[in-house]
């Protein structure tokens, strides 16, 4: 098992994508989401702080040897398509940026992908994470 490697920059976005040949023929097999939040002794509501509201994505691919681990954490929106009557699992391509004004790194599993567009939590066109910060392993 390896360690968590922190993506802070395009260079590491780049080199992650470069690893895991751009998702290119990739699959999602597991997301495990955390919130932060609890009801505590007495009853009263936490809500958790920013960076407790984690995302855990796990991806293998075809072409990689190794299971590649997402762990987004400071997680504001994210949708996921599940089954689709005539649609395959697999990823052709993503979209992973960082968008520095905002201080979000953005992650879909289409290129295609425009965070500017308004997206149905109803009925996603495709997978998507939106999150402050972004870790990565190879398992």
């Amino acid at each position: 098992m390896y360690d968590w490697n922190e993506i802070t920059t395009q260079s590491d976005i780049d080199v992650l994508m470069n690893v895991y040949g751009g998702f290119h023929d990739s699959c999602i097999f597991s997301v495990n989401y955390f919130t932060g939040s609890f009801v505590d002794e007495n009853g009263v509501m936490r809500n958790g702080a920013e960076q407790e509201k984690v995302l855990y994505l796990s991806l293998s691919s075809q072409s990689a040897k190794e299971t590649l681990e997402l762990h987004f954490s400071g997680v504001r929106a994210f949708g996921f398509v599940g089954w689709q009557e005539g649609c395959f699992c697999d990823i052709s391509s993503c979209y992973l940026k960082y968008d520095c004004e905002k201080g979000l790194f953005i992650w879909a599993d289409s290129e295609e992908f425009s965070p500017e567009a308004s997206v149905n939590p109803m009925n996603p066109e495709c997978s998507y994470i939106i999150a402050s910060s972004l870790k990565c392993k190879l398992k």
